[in-house]
Formats: C-alpha cells, structure tokens, sequence
C-alpha cells in the first residue's frame, strides 16, 4: 500500500507509505473524521460544530475549529505524495454559513471504498454472478478491522456513523453467505452464519440462510430442529410466528428442492 491511507473501519489511523502517522489531539482527529466521512461534500462551520459538541457548544467552538483545521490542511499538504487529500474552505457572510470539504479519491479512505464493494456485490448478486459477488464482499469485509471510528468519543453523531456501518456490515455478511449457499459452499458460510445468530438473535433471516446451509450440508433435521425452535421461540416471545420461517419450514419439510426462496436481496 502506497500513498496516502485513512482507516475508520477500526481504530481511527491514519498512513502514509504504510507507516502510521499521529493526526493530533482528540478534537481535531475527530474533525478530520467528519471531513473524511463527507469526502467531496460541504460541510458547514454549523455543522462540524453540532458534530463534535452537541448542543452546547464552548463559546470558542468557531476558533477552535479554525484552528484544527488549519492543521489538518498543513498536515496533509506535508505529506508530499500526489494523492494525499485537500480541505478547500469555502467562505460566507458570517462563521456559521462558511463551510469546508475535503476533496479525496474514494481509494484513500476505507470507509468508502468498503461502500462501493458493497455495492458492486449487491449488483453482481443481483445479476445471479454469486462468484462475483462473494469476491466483492469478502474484499469489502476484509478492510473492516474492530469497532468502527475506534478512538472517537461517543456521541449522537459518531454512534449513528457507527450503528450504521455496523448494519452495512451486517447485510455484507448475511448476502455473502446467501451467495456462497447458492454455489455450493454451505459449509463456508455456516461459521459466520452460528455467530451472525449469536449476535443478532431476532433476524429471522440468518436463520433462514441457516437452516438452508446445514440442509445442504447434509443435515436436515437439525435445519428443521432449528427452524421449529425459533418458531416456538417467536411465539412464545412475541406472540407471533414470521411468515418467512413458516415458509422455509415448510419447504425443508416437504423436502422441496426450491427450498431457499428467501436467499436473495437482503435490504440495506
């Protein structure tokens, strides 16, 4: 890896030549992660305000995020190599309608480019290439290491960023299992799929992708067993049964060979 590098997805880094480089005090790391996140987008003085303080900002909160700022376009104009970001200021009548974007390649920074693997993924899948698609999945989940923005200070914002990276995550995880099934690898996706269950007990359709891969793994009734536990699990919970796990049960049931009708098209 060459050039200018921005980790989010994980402890917050930056890297330039692959050798970390300290951005500076928590504040204005924080800053630059706002700025990251927007890449090639305004951002308002207002806006970064709210961001990093709430609703109750220092009186010195403009000066201060002219000054972090400040240092964050010198540190990345000191990095020297042709790829390194840029923060543009864009001036206005009064502080609060001045506004800054920092202009980057979708390459530099992790977060977008586990965006646009995702993506590429989805519209593989979406064509019936599941080869393809898995390719594209495993590369975007690859670039994930630990909680994301690790570093930065909870908040309404970040934890929004967060829970919503997270369920980005979450969705890469549960296509590409449902697109290794469709080719025959159940028993790649069944590891992933135990821990997706742990981690999200309520999501009938990991349980679905489940029951799919241990059936072609050779293991029906243990699909079954486990389709009928989660129904008296619903039941019992929440006085309901999902149609979804009706149907899959059904179709394990009766043996059926179409008896993955829910694989495709988890939504983001």
């Amino acid at each position: 890896m060459t050039g200018c590098q921005f980790f989010l997805l994980g402890p917050v880094q930056c890297r330039r030549e692959s050798i970390p480089i300290a951005m500076g005090p928590p504040q204005r790391l924080a800053v630059l992660v706002i700025l990251l996140l927007a890449t090639n987008e305004a951002v308002s003085v207002a806006c970064l305000r709210e961001r990093i303080w709430g609703s109750r900002p220092p009186a010195s909160a403009v000066t201060a995020l002219q000054v972090h700022v400040h240092h964050v376009r010198s540190q990345l104009r000191s990095f020297g190599v042709a790829d390194a970001p840029r923060v543009v200021h864009h001036p206005a009548h009064d502080s609060d309608s001045g506004s800054y974007t920092l202009h980057a390649g979708s390459e530099c920074i992790d977060v977008h480019r586990f965006r646009q693997l995702l993506d590429e993924g989805e519209a593989h899948q979406a064509k019936g290439d599941s080869a393809r698609a898995i390719e594209a999945f495993d590369s975007a989940l690859r670039l994930w290491r630990g909680d994301p923005l690790g570093g930065i200070w909870s908040s309404v914002y970040f934890d929004g960023i967060r829970s919503s990276l997270e369920e980005m995550r979450f969705d890469a995880r549960k296509r590409r299992a449902a697109c290794l099934i469709d080719v025959g690898a159940a028993s790649r996706a069944m590891q992933d799929l135990w821990d997706l269950r742990m981690r999200h007990p309520n999501d009938e359709r990991v349980v679905i992708l489940l029951s799919s891969a241990l059936r072609d793994s050779g293991d029906s009734s243990r699909a079954l067993s486990l389709l009928a536990d989660e129904l008296a699990r619903w039941q019992t919970n929440f006085r309901m049964a999902p149609r979804s796990l009706l149907i899959q049960y059904e179709h394990l049931r009766s043996g059926s060979a179409d008896a993955q009708p829910h694989l495709g098209g988890a939504a983001r």
